[in-house]
């Protein structure tokens, strides 16, 4: 499979995953627009054709979004300047 031993292979606990949010206006804004608009469609298209099952997928998914939407998954997210901070200390462990 590999040629590396067992003791050189990298652990899945061992790697670190540094994201960066993007903090502009424009982008959160076309972000939720695009949100918005698509779990109106999926409804909107439920209620043109008369679908109940299409119109309560859309509410399943309009309730997730807002349920993520306003639970805490910023925790490990940073800036650039975080970023870079945080991968100094890394560097330094």
């Amino acid at each position: 499979m590999t040629d590396q031993p067992n003791d050189q292979r990298v652990k899945f606990d061992d790697l670190k995953f540094i994201i960066i949010k993007d903090d502009r206006f424009w982008r959160s804004l076309t972000t939720d627009v695009v949100t918005f608009g698509s779990l109106i469609g999926v409804v909107g298209v439920g209620i043109w054709l008369d679908s109940w099952l299409l119109q309560l997928i859309g509410a399943i998914f309009w309730i997730i979004g807002l349920v993520s939407r306003f639970m805490d998954t910023t925790k490990s997210r940073f800036t650039i300047e975080e970023a870079r901070e945080e991968i100094e200390r890394l560097a330094k462990n």
